[in-house]
């Protein structure tokens, strides 16, 4: 069985990229050229991580463990 306070952990792990592409986006049309560029990718990565890691948290939070 998992410890409840890790479980806590791991959300406030996850709930912390939420403001980093909130500041990303915020920022992004001011770079230029590759930076740019890779700021994009970046965010369109985390975007997908984000999308895994909270249906990993919604399926551990109905009981699937």
């Amino acid at each position: 069985m998992r410890n409840p306070l890790m479980f806590v952990v791991d959300v406030m792990g996850h709930i912390l990229w939420i403001p980093l592409r909130y500041c990303l986006a915020m920022e992004l049309p001011s770079l230029t050229g590759g930076f740019k560029a890779y700021i994009a990718l970046l965010m369109v990565t985390n975007g997908i991580s984000l999308v895994f890691d909270i249906t990993d948290v919604w399926r551990y939070m109905r009981g699937d463990r």
